[in-house]
Protein backbone atom coordinates (compact mmCIF):
# COMPACT_ATOMS: atom_id res chain seq x y z
CA UNK A 1 0.00 0.00 0.00
CA UNK A 2 2.83 2.25 0.93
CA UNK A 3 4.87 1.94 -2.46
CA UNK A 4 1.42 2.24 -4.45
CA UNK A 5 0.45 5.59 -2.46
CA UNK A 6 4.47 6.92 -3.07
CA UNK A 7 5.65 4.79 -6.29
CA UNK A 8 9.65 6.03 -5.81
CA UNK A 9 11.98 5.86 -3.25
CA UNK A 10 12.43 9.76 -3.66
CA UNK A 11 9.18 10.48 -2.98
CA UNK A 12 8.60 8.28 -0.11
CA UNK A 13 11.98 10.36 1.48
CA UNK A 14 10.46 13.19 1.00
CA UNK A 15 7.66 12.53 2.59
CA UNK A 16 9.55 11.25 5.81
CA UNK A 17 12.30 14.05 5.92
CA UNK A 18 9.19 16.93 6.08
CA UNK A 19 6.96 14.97 8.72
CA UNK A 20 9.15 12.55 10.55
CA UNK A 21 12.16 14.29 11.24
CA UNK A 22 12.97 12.01 14.40
CA UNK A 23 12.56 9.10 11.97
CA UNK A 24 14.97 10.99 9.91
CA UNK A 25 17.51 11.95 11.17
CA UNK A 26 16.94 10.40 14.81
CA UNK A 27 20.04 11.23 17.68
CA UNK A 28 19.13 7.39 19.16
CA UNK A 29 17.40 4.48 18.33
CA UNK A 30 16.11 1.63 20.22
CA UNK A 31 14.51 -1.51 19.18
CA UNK A 32 11.02 -1.75 21.40
CA UNK A 33 9.00 -5.02 21.90
CA UNK A 34 7.46 -6.77 18.43
CA UNK A 35 4.07 -7.72 19.45
CA UNK A 36 0.65 -9.20 18.04
CA UNK A 37 -2.50 -7.24 19.21
CA UNK A 38 -5.72 -8.42 17.48
CA UNK A 39 -4.44 -9.65 15.56
CA UNK A 40 -1.81 -7.39 14.39
CA UNK A 41 1.76 -7.16 14.40
CA UNK A 42 3.33 -4.32 15.80
CA UNK A 43 7.05 -3.79 16.23
CA UNK A 44 7.61 -0.24 18.63
CA UNK A 45 11.01 1.59 18.15
CA UNK A 46 12.01 3.95 21.12
CA UNK A 47 13.56 7.31 18.99
CA UNK A 48 15.59 10.55 20.49
CA UNK A 49 15.29 13.83 18.25
CA UNK A 50 17.92 16.08 17.84
CA UNK A 51 16.78 18.28 20.69
CA UNK A 52 16.94 15.00 23.12
CA UNK A 53 13.01 14.82 22.67
CA UNK A 54 11.63 10.97 23.26
CA UNK A 55 9.27 9.21 20.79
CA UNK A 56 7.83 6.18 19.86
CA UNK A 57 7.34 5.01 16.45
CA UNK A 58 5.04 1.92 16.17
CA UNK A 59 5.03 0.11 12.82
CA UNK A 60 2.39 -2.18 11.90
CA UNK A 61 4.32 -4.92 10.04
CA UNK A 62 2.87 -7.44 7.86
CA UNK A 63 4.97 -10.57 6.22
CA UNK A 64 5.31 -10.69 2.62
CA UNK A 65 7.07 -13.66 1.22
CA UNK A 66 9.62 -14.19 3.63
CA UNK A 67 10.16 -10.50 4.21
CA UNK A 68 8.78 -8.06 7.05
CA UNK A 69 7.12 -4.65 5.70
CA UNK A 70 5.19 -2.08 7.16
CA UNK A 71 2.38 -0.93 6.71
CA UNK A 72 2.06 2.06 8.32
CA UNK A 73 3.33 3.91 11.89
CA UNK A 74 2.11 6.21 14.21
CA UNK A 75 4.39 7.93 15.99
CA UNK A 76 3.58 8.73 20.08
CA UNK A 77 5.58 11.82 22.18
CA UNK A 78 7.94 9.76 24.74
CA UNK A 79 6.17 11.37 27.75
CA UNK A 80 3.06 9.92 27.05
CA UNK A 81 4.65 6.54 27.55
CA UNK A 82 6.93 7.52 30.41
CA UNK A 83 9.96 7.17 27.69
Amino acid sequence: MIKRMFRTPDRFGAMVRGGYPMVWRPSSVRFGTFEERGGVLYQSVLLEDAQGKAYVAEYEMIRVGGDWQNTGVRILPGEQLGV
